[in-house]
């Protein structure tokens, strides 16, 4: 939501957030760590990531999400 890219361990729903190569860089091992923090060093890949991430970001906020979730408890009840 700020602008710049993230790395991510390649675990849990973190995948789905990060969009391999366009908002960040996931991992597994320690070596892809350090060199996807490399990458993302550069400027033209960090702008370009920095920015994808920002609309992806977008998407999650917490209102929607709430919303959301209440829908969900709702359609239980009914």
């Amino acid at each position: 939501s700020l602008g710049v890219p993230v790395v991510g361990r390649r675990t849990g729903g973190i995948p789905e957030l990060i969009r391999e190569g366009k908002n960040g860089l996931t991992f597994e091992t320690f070596d892809e760590l350090l060199n996807g923090v490399r990458k993302l060093l550069e400027p033209k890949t960090n702008r370009k990531a920095g920015r994808i991430g920002r609309g992806v970001a977008k998407r999650y906020s917490w209102k929607d999400v709430a919303r959301e979730i209440e829908d969900l408890y709702k359609s239980l009840l009914e």
